[in-house]
């Protein structure tokens, strides 16, 4: 696309976040990244969510906390997905159904489908993992 002349607007960068995150391009997601703060992206929920989702999916929880922590806005989206994370952090108990819910919607809403499968399973034990 830049080879062309074109230049990535926000929208594009949020247009091939999902490939990447689904992709597990660990590299890829890094350079968009860097590529969005040196554009000024990173203040975007959505930009901001979708390389929280990058980092997330490619195993990096603290990139993707660190992510989290500085968005300037956050969206619904990420308020439930903190939630749970806090709750499972602080190891407050089994989650209720309206909450296990809430959280593997959100992570539909993300196209999240291995992070939707963990929260089901980390749910049905005692304990969180």
């Amino acid at each position: 696309m830049q080879e062309n002349g074109l230049i990535p607007n926000s929208s594009t960068i949020v247009s091939i976040l999902p490939s990447i995150a689904e992709a597990n391009k660990l590299h890829e997601g890094k350079v968009v990244h860097g590529y969005s703060m040196r554009r000024g992206f990173v203040n975007d929920v959505v930009v901001d969510t979708g390389i929280l989702d990058v980092y997330a999916k490619c195993g990096l929880l603290n990139y993707a906390k660190r992510i989290f922590r500085v968005m300037s806005i956050k969206n619904e989206i990420t308020r439930r997905l903190e939630l749970f994370e806090q709750m499972r952090m602080e190891d407050i108990g089994s989650p209720s159904p309206v909450m296990v819910a809430t959280v593997v919607r959100a992570c539909a809403k993300l196209n999240d489908l291995r992070r939707g499968s963990v929260v089901i399973l980390l749910s049905r034990g005692p304990i969180w993992i």
